[in-house]
């Protein structure tokens, strides 16, 4: 299984994640490791989860990302990272990946008949909403409100995968 994360920051075990979709990305690459499945995580650079295989692709997290207003487009290295992560992904098959990103390319990259799309976000811009409705795979969110949000944008979206917590991390 390969883990497709959002490039804002790196997805690392030894600080706080700076927001949900990372920490579920962390909490699903060593839920999934330690219970004997192969995970592949797609990361930025510095990246650290214990049990997953990184793959460097050059690509450093870009904080400007998460600050783009609902106007704004997707930034130059947005595009650049999800071309990169889409050709990887293109060279080297498996059997499910679930991506986390939230940025239009992500959507237009991350392609393939074993696509899950985990919407962490309700739509935040039009590029996003017209890359979301051009998603191939199985699309998702994590709540019943964020169903709704992108619902009223006219995507359904069927699937819902609520943010779980560790409760042994407590």
């Amino acid at each position: 299984m390969a883990l497709v994360a959002p490039f804002v920051a790196a997805i690392d075990e030894r600080r706080p994640q700076i927001g949900g979709a990372q920490a579920i990305v962390l909490d699903l690459a060593r839920g999934l490791s330690a219970r004997g499945h192969d995970v592949t995580l797609l990361a930025p650079r510095g990246s650290r989860v214990s049990g997953a295989t990184l793959v460097d692709l050059g690509i450093e997290a870009d904080p400007a990302a998460a600050l783009r207003t609902s106007t704004a487009v997707a930034t130059p290295s947005q595009v650049a990272a999800f071309a990169a992560v889409g050709r990887w992904l293109e060279a080297n098959p498996f059997d499910v990946v679930h991506g986390h990103a939230f940025d239009a390319p992500a959507f237009a990259r991350v392609r393939g008949p074993r696509i899950v799309h985990t919407l962490h976000l309700p739509p935040l811009d039009g590029a996003t909403v017209a890359a979301v409705g051009g998603a191939n795979g199985t699309l998702a969110t994590v709540s019943e409100s964020c169903r709704a949000a992108w619902f009223a944008a006219g995507i359904r979206i069927p699937e819902l995968l609520p943010n779980g917590l560790d409760v042994t991390a407590v």
